[in-house]
């Protein structure tokens, strides 16, 4: 997802940039209130909506609903702190500036996933992320499928574990090794 997210970056001018996985979708109105909201707030770099989480199988390839549910209903803003402990955005609910990338960079190649929550994190270090309580994304979970139709959320877990602990440790270290508390804590 990184590598590809930043060829995408690298070859179009936009304002905007927004993240949309093959298995993801939007509301109509998604764009609407979303560049809307940054076109009138220029304080804030990026905004987030409320997200429905839909879970899936597939049968006979198509993706049948089995469930749904707001995803994380309870996180009303955008902060920091608690984007550090859990990110509780998924690309597809995230609309921010283009111009963001001058400053904090492109999405981190070496990770094979998280690059997102990577990212995200080095966005709110200097910027803010406004959160629309209103759902206008669909992340989408395949369940019980590894094969071409699963999400790395599910299928790829034990991934997901182990550079979740591999960043953490690095941040931890570089906070040690310039003697402050931030991320890594």
């Amino acid at each position: 997802m990184e590598a590809a997210s930043n060829i995408g970056l690298k070859s179009v001018k936009s304002e905007y940039v927004l993240i949309h996985d093959d298995d993801d979708s939007l509301q109509p109105e998604f764009l609407e209130k979303t560049v809307g909201f940054l076109d009138t707030n220029p304080r804030y770099k990026g905004v987030a909506t409320g997200v429905m989480e839909i879970f899936e199988k597939i049968e006979s390839n198509e993706a049948i609903t089995i469930r749904s549910n707001h995803y994380k209903k309870s996180f009303k803003t955008i902060t920091l702190a608690e984007i550090s402990i859990v990110n509780q955005m998924p690309p597809i609910s995230v609309l921010y500036k283009r111009e963001v990338h001058n400053v904090v960079g492109y999405y981190n190649e070496n990770l094979p996933v998280l690059g997102d929550w990577d990212f995200y994190l080095r966005f709110l270090k200097l910027y803010d992320i406004y959160k629309l309580n209103e759902v206008l994304a669909n992340y989408h979970k395949r369940e019980n499928t590894n094969d071409q139709y699963g999400n790395t959320v599910i299928s790829g877990l034990d991934n997901h574990r182990i550079y979740d602990s591999l960043l953490r440790n690095e941040w931890l270290r570089q906070d040690l090794a310039e003697g402050k508390l931030g991320l890594g804590l």
